[in-house]
């Protein structure tokens, strides 16, 4: 019995028709993905990328404008800052204390000759024999230390150190041999080392 094959090529046509339809089918459900943008795809496209760059344009224009905003007023501020430093007054102040410091007097020597005397004559007037001669020395030494140190408090004086503060940020000492009229707060300007009234 002869059996009939069905040739090769009829099944190779069959099949190609077969993935045709479903091609077909699939690209009118919407399974399969576009190849090409429509037209108006690639309008809108090209528009967007106009606006965009336009955009761009627009931003680097407002940015270089703020650069050279932010340049100009750091330009002007320095300029303001090296007038305020060129106008300040470095002999112009204010008083920022005042104070009463007690300065020791010089002694002449005569205050330790007469208390070396008077520390003898009292030390002379205790003990006995070497212990006597002891104390008459440690009266001696003593009242000499001592005899100085009284001429020198009698001898002290009272001056006023008065301290100015410049407006440059330094700051100086002057004393005074009387009471300043000087008060703390007080706007000076000195001049040839003396203070002044401003």
């Amino acid at each position: 019995m002869d059996t009939k094959r069905t040739h090769p090529l009829l099944i190779a046509a069959s099949i190609a028709v077969i993935l045709a339809c479903g091609v077909g089918i699939a690209a009118m459900l919407g399974v399969l993905p576009k190849g090409q943008a429509s037209n108006a795809d690639q309008t809108a496209a090209m528009q967007t990328t106009a606006e965009q760059a336009a955009a761009d344009k627009k931003a680097a224009e407002k940015e270089s404008v703020k650069k050279a905003a932010v340049e100009h007023h750091k330009t002007v501020a320095s300029e303001s800052s090296k007038q305020q430093v060129a106008s300040v007054c470095h002999d112009c102040g204010k008083i920022v204390d005042v104070k009463a410091v007690k300065v020791e007097g010089d002694g002449s020597g005569l205050g330790a000759v007469a208390g070396g005397v008077a520390g003898g004559a009292i030390g002379n007037q205790m003990g006995a024999g070497n212990g006597r001669t002891a104390m008459t020395l440690l009266g001696a030494v003593g009242g000499a230390v001592l005899g100085n140190k009284i001429e020198k408090n009698y001898k002290a004086s009272t001056i006023y150190e008065v301290e100015v503060a410049f407006d440059d940020g330094t700051h100086n000492q002057y004393k005074f041999q009387e009471r300043p009229y000087w008060q703390v707060g007080d706007r000076v300007k000195v001049v040839n080392g003396k203070i002044t009234a401003m």
